[in-house]
């Protein structure tokens, strides 16, 4: 109990101590993912040219873990430092007194996109990235990418769609997003999916989308999640259809691989595919990269041999 509460007094302090900046990288995960966050924060430090702080946010009892492992990649020289940890409880109940205790009667699942609602509620940054732990980058990335005239872009579908309902609807699991429509009093024929592993937020967008809800229906943002779990669904949909002039969207910045070969020897570095991969770990399975430098080579330079292999055929390239 004591522990507990030490943990809470330092997540506390720690909100005032990293008030205010203008751009945060924020991984919410568990134990189960942590050697997925190591990876994703070393690939973090390696290709994002900016200094940017990154939070991880886990459960309380958790955060020592993470400290040592962290830690022990430092002293390896692995990293060059370990990011910024907070307890998930603090987080989310910037969304409210019981926002805590009231998501946690749902799965974990439900608290992950608690967590990426309510940072914006923190006081800690003016906009952050939100990153899942089965992400990680492969090549330079610039967070330039992430701003239009100095406004967070939305991730988005590469066409937002017009008149888009008998399409949208032929996916039955995307009928719940008409729920979102309703809270939102959105009575367009536009349907788009903007649910990913990784997103960009504004701070001040999700406390618009706050007190939109809370004025019209009662609610704080974890009761639009036990609504419709899909934290992005909401945001995107919020800033599309009441605040249309700061739409701006993001294009997918993470090639999302699912083949067997691609999970047997994901790609470490140097990918040609976007910024990065999303990696889909097979159920109950924890992430191991099994590349030897010869599958590795191959796989990052699969293009190229294609081309240097039809060419030697004497076929048209």
């Amino acid at each position: 109990m004591l522990r507990d509460l030490l943990v809470l007094i330092i997540s506390f302090f720690a909100l005032s101590a990293y008030a205010e900046k203008d751009l945060v990288f924020v991984n919410k995960s568990y134990s189960k993912d942590l050697s997925n966050s190591v990876r994703l924060y070393k690939s973090f430090e390696e290709y994002v040219e900016e200094k940017v702080d990154f939070y991880v946010i886990v459960p309380g009892k958790e955060i020592d873990l993470f400290k040592k492992a962290f830690h022990e990649q430092q002293n390896r020289g692995e990293i060059k430092e370990s990011p910024i940890f907070m307890d998930e409880k603090v987080v989310v109940d910037a969304c409210g007194e019981d926002a805590y205790n009231k998501i946690t009667t749902q799965n974990g699942w439900y608290v992950q996109q608690a967590v990426k609602m309510c940072f914006g509620k923190t006081g800690i940054a003016k906009n952050y990235f939100t990153m899942d732990s089965d992400i990680y980058f492969t090549r330079k990335f610039t967070t330039k990418i992430l701003f239009k005239d100095g406004q967070a872009k939305t991730l988005s579908p590469r066409i937002l769609k017009k008149n888009n309902k008998e399409r949208f609807f032929k996916n039955p699991g995307m009928r719940i997003h008409s729920k979102v429509k309703k809270v939102l009093d959105d009575k367009t024929d536009n349907y788009n999916y903007m649910v990913a592993g990784y997103a960009m937020w504004s701070s001040d967008i999700v406390r618009g989308l706050e007190s939109y809800v809370w004025g019209k229906h009662g609610y704080d943002l974890t009761d639009l999640l036990i609504i419709v779990p899909y934290e992005m669904q909401w945001y995107g949909e919020f800033i599309l259809n009441h605040m249309p002039e700061r739409f701006f969207p993001l294009r997918a910045l993470f090639t999302l691989t699912e083949d067997k070969n691609m999970r047997s020897c994901p790609p470490t570095n140097g990918y040609p595919w976007d910024f990065g991969v999303l990696y889909n770990n097979v159920k109950g399975k924890k992430y191991k990269n099994k590349c030897s430098k010869l599958k590795t080579f191959l796989k990052v330079n699969e293009k190229r041999i294609g081309r240097w292999i039809r060419i030697a055929k004497g076929q048209n390239v």
